[in-house]
């Protein structure tokens, strides 16, 4: 029974596994149309214009490498811990005439919405699959240095697996994810409705305007040793601790500052996000060109703060929840560092993002086979569902 139950599971994986691939397959042919893509040039009021031919082989190859994993996403049934112990019944609930669940109002109403349409709850995850997968695109799209290295961040470093447990969060910061575009250019309104779009599904994403506000100002960008800033991050989260428990005191929330005396700290989170921190800490001073390296490397300081934080909080859903919000910084700077130009990192350049990628995948692998965490696998599908 054990044997066929292993035997189960890594049939299973395979699913993620050919996602990956055929997600890798068509992302490198993007890039090959891209590189190859005919460019024009004009001269007007004394300068030159580049102008890039539109490729719709390019345009295809997009929606096609990041299609794999909407389906996975969208057709997956009992998979993800929340699936059938939130979402699944409040739908029902909420078809039923209950509007008093969990959750913020704009997406309780979505809710409402879907049941009008249909009475099967799978429309929920079709369209959050959608969303989620269609920013993180853009995201990626929009600001990554080398879209393959982000999508295998993305898939191995656990961002995808967590966005079909954690989904309304996810969905939000994905959201926010590509909102950190038009931040990073000082558009600040196109900005502020896309958190307030995000905060329709989770509340926490509209403090991410005023943080958004402040990373995005010169001086915060522009900052020569940034390390006392960093230090200062890492301090401040002790500090708020203690704040925060004040301020959530009777909110849903609290439970999530608190001390779980029955559990244990993040160790792979801790491990992980140390190495990563150090890693690009030290390659900062060769990506000084890149506009959106510096924000975000404050945000992946909180996110190491946060996960040495549960040594002494235990509490694994905090972590893990918290870190979301930050955490996806890791899909734009990890591809940075390919970006690189000094002569003697050419090569190195490349083994250092293998390493970061193993790493990222042990860490994986450890929390999601071993630990079970977002309850992934063995995969199921709506067409295909384990007896």
């Amino acid at each position: 029974m054990i044997k066929y139950k292993y035997q189960l599971e890594g049939l299973c994986m395979i699913v993620y596994i050919m996602m990956t691939l055929i997600s890798i397959f068509f992302i490198s042919l993007a890039y090959y149309f891209e590189r190859n893509r005919e460019i024009r040039y004009a001269y007007n009021n004394e300068k030159f214009i580049i102008n890039k031919k539109i490729d719709y082989r390019y345009i295809l190859c997009l929606v096609l490498a990041f299609l794999p994993l909407f389906l996975v996403s969208a057709l997956r049934f009992d998979v993800g811990t929340d699936y059938y112990y939130v979402y699944t019944p409040h739908f029902y609930d909420i078809y039923n005439g209950t509007l008093n669940v969990y959750g913020e109002k704009p997406f309780i109403y979505l809710n409402v919405l879907l049941t009008k349409i249909t009475t099967s709850s799978q429309i929920l995850f079709i369209l959050t699959s959608a969303i989620y997968v269609t920013f993180m695109a853009l995201a990626i799209i929009k600001m990554s240095s080398n879209y393959l290295v982000s999508i295998l961040v993305l898939v191995i470093g656990g961002f995808f697996f967590s966005s079909m447990n954690n989904v309304r969060q996810n969905v939000a910061v994905a959201i926010i994810a590509y909102a950190y575009y038009y931040a990073m250019n000082k558009k600040y309104i196109k900005m502020i409705l896309l958190i307030m779009f995000a905060s329709c599904f989770h509340i926490v994403a509209i403090g991410f305007i005023p943080l958004y506000l402040i990373l995005s100002a010169d001086k915060f960008r522009n900052i020569k040793n940034p390390i006392y800033l960093y230090i200062a991050i890492l301090l401040l989260i002790i500090i708020a601790l203690p704040i925060s428990r004040i301020i959530f005191k009777n909110t849903k929330y609290i439970r999530y500052l608190e001390v779980d005396e029955g559990g244990r700290p993040v160790y792979t989170y801790i491990y992980q996000y140390s190495l990563l921190f150090i890693i690009l800490l030290i390659l900062s001073p060769l990506l000084e060109h890149n506009k959106y390296y510096q924000s975000l490397m404050y945000l992946l300081t909180f996110t190491l703060g946060v996960s040495l934080l549960s040594y002494y909080t235990r509490n694994t859903e905090a972590t893990i929840r918290i870190t979301c919000y930050s955490n996806w910084s890791l899909i734009l700077l990890v591809p940075s560092i390919l970006e690189i130009n000094n002569y003697k990192y050419k090569c190195i350049k490349y083994v250092i993002v293998s390493t970061i990628l193993m790493i990222m995948f042990s860490n994986t692998y450890q929390m999601i086979w071993y630990e079970g965490c977002f309850e992934v696998f063995p995969y199921q599908s709506i067409f295909l569902k384990r007896a």
